[in-house]
């Protein structure tokens, strides 16, 4: 192609969208012949065709390098592509992009002859939009084709210099075939995410974790024998052997704090995990053994509550250290937060394995919590992060027996999937914010399981490897929790998105709510005792005057909100209907 250098300027001007993809129309100039030019350079923010879509990016985004059953290493294209458009000659677009970094041998990228280089930018006939990661909507535009029936999909990219398509091939049925019953595929990429798991097990029947220490490592052990427990009860058998290898471990480790008088105690946090394993195993409370060992969990919790009601409560200093400001109002604790709802969340399923539980206990923690969802999150906190405590209250609430028509209860579980697909996709307390969320969703029935499952499948199906491993995720700008940090690894990875894929199977009966005792406490949102008028407070109005319906709904909210109640104005409805002799 021949260059032709002219000074003279010309700028492409806009003349509309497909998605996100910008479209351009290049000016002719007289005399000058003009080649279609394809150029890729970096982001300049001067340039005021890109400054407005940086300025729109949510640096939070996760970066996830990985294109599942499509078999790719890949990452965004972080630079701006400009390039003709393949239907109009005298038209340029700029798309998003996804950068091949790696292709496995033997899957259908390979199949279609794409490569490491090259540069993903439409699939059929849409365009990748221009964002930070635009991995999960090229995830969405392929299994959108195979929603309709398609088995070979088109797929657009970039190779030196040129604009090419792709064929890809595939049997594979829609992820919504069979909903809400266990997805196929579903089950597929979690029983081969868990057989990956399984390959990690150490000899002792342990997880390899980042701090080489028995609380870590306890962590990573239950949550991984847990996820084991999840798998489809068509692949459960093929999990006993890694199952038993769990027990063998907490056992010991157990006996050891059991025996030990000088020992330093399990922590609470570690023994909710292990709690949540526990009460799924199929371990009998009548073994003198485990009973003595489940002992040593309650022991924990017992022994760590905050004089407050919560755990690992620090006293807190509301002062704004980076300014010379008043001290500000008490805030979230956002640790002490999220280890509470652990801990209520144990005590929940231990108690549904028939556990007595002290009542006291669990009130004294609500109290707690009750009082922290009417605090603020810190400003300097993600939006995400009281979304993702409230799915953590949520299902701590819906185990421990809560009414299902708590008003507490309910606005817990609204804000967590008002928000799941935000939390999804750039978790700020990581993986169990992300496990914490599926339970909530899964307690609360098929509706707002589909609800969550429509935010979840395109990420679900992403992650796992052909091979059953899993890319590290997630990849977030944020300061994980410490205990994030000790458990880090490539079994506490593969755990939770194990985990995360095979929920819709409803093998956790205890985890999930789905049997509930005859003998079990219903409770409200403070943990006490219900009188059956959960989610129904009696309000005291003097309202036989008012024929106001905004008045009164005013009259209502004032009297919810000095009942600590924070409902939704919008979702409260006044009817007026007519009284008949029967009333």
């Amino acid at each position: 192609m021949r260059m032709i250098k002219t000074t003279r300027v010309f700028r492409p001007f806009s003349i509309g969208k497909t998605g996100n993809c910008r479209r351009f129309v290049s000016c002719r100039l007289p005399f000058l012949l003009l080649a279609a030019i394809l150029s890729m350079s970096a982001c300049d923010q001067t340039d005021s065709r890109q400054s407005a879509k940086i300025d729109d990016r949510d640096a939070s985004i996760a970066e996830l390098h990985n294109l599942g059953w499509l078999g790719a290493d890949a990452q965004p294209l972080n630079a701006t592509l400009t390039m003709p458009d393949p239907e109009n000659p005298d038209a340029s677009v700029t798309p998003g992009g996804i950068v091949i970094v790696k292709v496995l041998g033997g899957w259908p990228l390979d199949a279609a002859q794409l490569k490491a280089g090259d540069v993903i930018v439409r699939v059929a006939d849409d365009w990748l939009p221009i964002k930070e990661d635009p991995t999960l909507d090229l995830i969405k535009a392929v299994e959108d084709q195979i929603n309709a029936g398609r088995k070979e999909i088109e797929v657009g990219y970039y190779r030196d210099g040129k604009f090419a398509k792709a064929l890809i091939q595939t049997e594979l049925e829609s992820l919504d075939h069979g909903l809400p019953r266990p997805v196929a595929r579903m089950v597929d990429l979690s029983t081969a995410t868990l057989k990956h798991l399984a390959r990690l097990q150490t000899d002792d029947g342990s997880f390899a974790v980042a701090a080489d220490n028995v609380d870590a490592k306890l962590i990573a052990t239950s949550m991984s024998g847990l996820a084991f427990l999840s798998a489809d009860p068509s692949a459960s058998n093929e999990f006993e052997q890694s199952v038993a290898g769990c027990l063998k471990y907490i056992g010991e480790q157990l006996d050891r704090f059991a025996s030990d008088s000088e020992a330093a105690g399990l922590d609470p946090l570690t023994a909710s995990h292990v709690a949540l394993f526990l009460s799924e195993s199929d371990i009998q409370l009548m073994d003198e053994d485990w009973l003595e060992r489940l002992g040593v969990v309650l022991d924990s919790f017992a022994t760590h509550q905050h004089e407050s009601g919560g755990w690992n409560v620090s006293e807190l200093d509301y002062t704004d250290v980076d300014s010379d400001a008043e001290p500000s109002e008490p805030s979230v604790d956002i640790l002490a937060t999220f280890t509470t709802n652990q801990v209520l969340l144990a005590l929940g399923v231990l108690e549904r394995k028939g556990m007595t539980i002290d009542n006291a206990m669990i009130e004294r923690a609500m109290t707690w919590l009750n009082e922290q969802s009417r605090l603020r999150v810190p400003s300097t906190v993600d939006r995400r992060v009281k979304a993702l405590l409230s799915a953590g209250t949520a299902a701590a609430l819906s185990a421990l027996n809560c009414d299902r028509n708590d008003l507490l209860l309910k606005e817990h579980l609204a804000g967590a999937l008002d928000r799941a697909h935000d939390v999804l996709t750039a978790p700020q307390l990581g993986l169990p914010g992300l496990v914490s969320i599926a339970i909530a969703a899964r307690q609360a029935g098929n509706e707002s399981w589909l609800q969550f499952h429509e935010s979840v499948k395109h990420l679900a199906v992403s992650l796992p490897r052909p091979d059953g491993s899993v890319s590290d995720y997630p990849n977030v700008k944020r300061d994980p929790l410490d205990f994030e940090l000790r458990v880090a690894g490539e079994s506490w990875t593969t755990a939770h998105i194990g985990l995360l894929i095979s929920m819709q199977s409803q093998s956790l009966e205890k985890l999930m709510a789905i049997e509930t005792p005859d003998s079990m406490i219903v409770r409200d949102s403070t943990g006490k005792k219900s009188d059956g008028s959960a989610g129904m407070p009696v309000l005291k109005l003097d309202g036989a005057n008012t024929a106001d319906a905004e008045a009164l709904k005013k009259m209502i909210m004032d009297q919810l909100k000095e009942q600590g109640m924070d409902v939704d104005e919008s979702k409260l409805e006044i009817k007026t209907v007519e009284k008949t002799d029967d009333d």
